[in-house]
């Protein structure tokens, strides 16, 4: 008499995550401009602006552009101030048109003077058709913080390369997620900060690693493990945190993954894979579109210049959570 029911609930639940991890929705779309397809565009994260647009971030221009969901640049933002190019890799939203905006910390030799540039952290606030002028004036990088987690300076043996940011907006969080190093446990690397003592400029901030227990797979398509590409926390659910893949020589992308860490704490569970494949993922938007079901816009990197392949946007819906 007791089988019935936890049959019954195994096969629910089979049957949820089977929708779940079988999304996909369109095919990407290509992002352009008024001159056409954007060759040059580096998209590496997305915030919702409104329900039909999406603010993203460009590690290639000294610009964040804004987007409609069928990839139409709406507009292009240059920066407020003059800057070394800071390499923005990911975008948080801080509510009422204000954004934390960090750059990736990384220059593959390691050097100096181009980690120097990249490793900021600004805050960005959008008043009709451009930035406020105190946007980006100040850096809030957390610095002593990123040095003691033993990735950051000129003699590491593995320096670290920020690639996604997330805000939790009620519990006053902020997240740090890395594309590298994996953690000793062979885990991508997320860490999280108290956001008033970032804002602040606390010298005693302090990191703690969310411990995801997330180990990443091979992607059988490219023959590499699938690394860590964005973050977006979602107001009562968790922190979704978006894997990318592709080739050892950066030319070829497999397929794309959406994990969840409930509350923002391990362990992640995958609630969609297979997620355009041949497309490298590099940013991730998402909003409420119903009770417990989420709209989610991803933007793609492929690289233009390199591979020949446009940058990409693609909106899953019905996405539970």
């Amino acid at each position: 008499m007791r089988r019935a029911p936890l049959f019954l609930t195994w096969i629910f639940l089979v049957l949820v995550s089977a929708g779940a991890l079988a999304l996909e929705t369109d095919t990407p779309k290509d992002m352009r401009g008024d001159e056409g397809v954007l060759m040059d565009l580096r998209p590496t994260g997305a915030v919702y602006l409104a329900p039909d647009r999406v603010l993203v971030t460009d590690s290639n221009n000294r610009q964040l552009h804004i987007f409609d969901l069928e990839g139409r640049r709406f507009r292009r933002l240059d920066l407020p101030r003059d800057m070394p190019s800071p390499s923005y890799s990911g975008i948080a939203s801080l509510g009422e048109d204000a954004f934390l905006v960090a750059g990736d910390h990384f220059h593959e030799k390691n050097a100096v003077r181009f980690v120097h540039a990249r490793s900021v952290l600004h805050r960005y606030v959008l008043q009709g058709e451009g930035w406020t002028r105190e946007s980006a004036d100040t850096n809030f990088d957390p610095d002593a913080a990123l040095r003691r987690t033993g990735h950051l300076g000129q003699t590491v043996k593995d320096p670290l390369k920020l690639e996604g940011m997330a805000v939790d907006s009620k519990q006053k969080r902020v997240f740090f997620g890395l594309s590298r190093p994996l953690g000793a446990d062979g885990s991508v690397l997320i860490y999280e900060a108290r956001l008033d003592e970032v804002m602040a400029r606390d010298r005693n901030l302090e990191f703690h690693d969310v411990k995801p227990q997330l180990i990443p797979e091979v992607e059988p398509a490219v023959g590499q493990a699938f690394h860590l590409s964005d973050l977006c926390y979602v107001p009562g659910k968790g922190l979704l945190v978006l894997l990318a893949s592709q080739s050892p020589d950066g030319r070829r992308f497999g397929s794309n993954q959406l994990w969840l860490l409930r509350g923002g704490f391990g362990p992640a569970r995958l609630v969609a894979k297979e997620l355009a494949p041949g497309n490298r993922a590099a940013g991730l938007a998402v909003r409420e579109e119903g009770k417990d079901t989420y709209e989610a816009t991803l933007v793609f990197d492929n690289d233009p210049e390199r591979t020949g392949m446009p940058s990409r946007i693609l909106t899953l819906k019905g996405l539970k959570l």
